[in-house]
């Protein structure tokens, strides 16, 4: 008999913790969690007869779901010299940031803010066409010259309405 220990039961769980050892062979059942992460598996014989084996299972996130747009600020200074700090970031069904997969993002501004530290892989499309690997864009805004208040839009290429937005608000006198 093998008995199998996690090491956290927050990426998932093991069906049957000690299973019988068949043909040289002892299978146990893993069901993932919703939680995306690594766990190690430690396999242990019974009788301690042989050392015990780790296994790492990598449990990963799912296609995205949901589009989050942050910024540092929903309120900077008019004239076109102040920037702020932007981060979108994508999520499966479970909440888990979904950075298993190459995912296109289209972003677009509204007014006068320009959209900074990004560079168009598809000019022939409307936006600015971004591609993330890692489920998280950081880049940054310019502001308007103009007193106004514009919007940053993110949306999944492939799922135009998945989408995400953030606005920010020109103010004039600040500095």
């Amino acid at each position: 008999i093998v008995e199998f220990v996690l090491s956290s039961s927050s990426n998932g769980e093991v069906a049957s913790e000690s299973v019988l050892v068949e043909d040289g062979l002892a299978e146990p059942t893993f069901t993932s969690s919703q939680m995306a992460g690594e766990v190690t598996v430690t396999a242990t014989l019974r009788d301690g007869s042989l050392p015990s084996q780790d296994a790492l299972l990598k449990v990963y996130a799912g296609q995205p779901a949901s589009l989050t747009l942050s910024g540092t600020s929903s309120v900077i200074p008019a004239g076109g010299e102040a920037t702020d700090e932007m981060t979108l970031s994508l999520y499966d069904t479970f909440g888990n940031l979904a950075n298993h997969g190459f995912y296109k993002v289209t972003l677009n501004s509204t007014g006068g803010l320009s959209l900074l530290d990004v560079n168009d892989e598809d000019t022939a499309m409307d936006g600015i066409q971004v591609t993330s690997p890692d489920g998280e864009l950081h880049f940054r805004v310019l502001s308007s010259k103009e007193v106004e208040t514009d919007t940053v839009t993110a949306s999944l290429t492939d799922q135009p309405d998945l989408t995400a937005s953030f606005s920010i608000e020109h103010l004039s006198g600040m500095t």
